[in-house]
């Protein structure tokens, strides 16, 4: 009787573990599956793969960053200070050339006004200069003598570059009265001027007095002529010699002899061609009047 009921237990029991072990076999084997990374035909579990989807783009730069890291490598150029400086002097240089090109074209006594008024404000030399120019080519000038006096007299001796000051001089061009010659005689006789202002300034007066001849006396020219040769004998720099020249031609009977042996001795090619063409022209144009001349 007891060992029927010891049998019977230990088949219980070994019922009992099988169960146990059929029941709990797939668990284990899906468990083994989940840490090995199986799942769903081999796709990680969706918790873990948004996990591993966050690591990854920790790990790796986003699109926009490595966009960014691209420009890096070949930058662009930055607008500097010196661009914007540059390109606000480019639109008011262009703006003051249609101011000058509208007063131009009018050209009366309230244009030169104007001008005057817009070169006491330009403190750029070129500008300036830009501006004395475009005043010379205003037939107004003649009723607005007396302003420009007062504007040109400090401007003259304010002026740092002999361009300036050689525009100023221009600004006076053929104005038949005397107030202009002697302006352009204070000029030339100025401790600043170099000899290419004053050889500028000679041919100015000469021209003013060619039309005009009460305007110069004789001893004026004279005197003129006379400071002329000698800074020709002296001027190192080509260009002037060949403003000298210049002035000196619109005299050049008186000056022929000095003139003639000067080009004996010039070495410089646009002097010496300056010197041929003044000094032959004019023998041409004497010969002309003598062989038209009734006595001759």
């Amino acid at each position: 009787m007891k060992d029927g009921v010891m049998r019977s237990r230990a088949i219980i029991i070994t019922a009992t573990v099988v169960v146990i072990i059929v029941l709990t076999t797939p668990l284990v084997i899906l468990r083994r599956q989940l840490r090995a990374g199986i799942f769903n035909d081999g796709a990680r579990p969706p918790a873990e793969s948004a996990r591993d989807s966050r690591i990854d783009l920790l790990r790796r730069p986003p699109a926009k960053q490595a966009d960014a890291t691209a420009r890096v490598s070949k930058p662009r150029r930055r607008a500097s200070s010196r661009d914007g400086a540059a390109a606000g002097t480019k639109a008011s240089t262009e703006a003051l050339t249609g101011q000058l090109d509208t007063l131009v074209a009018r050209g009366d006594s309230s244009a030169v006004g104007e001008m005057l008024r817009i070169l006491q404000s330009q403190s750029d030399p070129d500008e300036r200069e830009r501006v004395l120019k475009a005043i010379m080519m205003c037939e107004g000038r003649d009723e607005m003598l007396d302003d420009m006096l007062s504007a040109f007299g400090p401007a003259l001796d304010q002026a740092a570059a002999p361009a300036e000051r050689i525009a100023i001089q221009n600004a006076f061009a053929d104005i038949p009265d005397q107030r202009a010659v002697v302006f352009l005689q204070s000029a030339f006789a100025s401790p600043k001027a170099d000899p290419g202002e004053r050889a500028n300034a000679a041919t100015l007066i000469f021209d003013i007095g060619a039309a005009n001849a009460p305007l110069l006396a004789p001893e004026t020219v004279n005197d003129m002529n006379a400071r002329l040769r000698a800074d020709l004998t002296q001027a190192e720099n080509p260009e002037h010699r060949v403003d000298i020249v210049g002035a000196l031609g619109r005299h050049v009977e008186t000056n022929r002899q000095f003139l003639e042996t000067w080009r004996a001795t010039e070495n410089d090619v646009a002097v010496k061609h300056h010197l041929n063409r003044i000094l032959d022209k004019r023998s041409q144009a004497a010969d002309k009047n003598t062989s038209a001349s009734p006595n001759a």
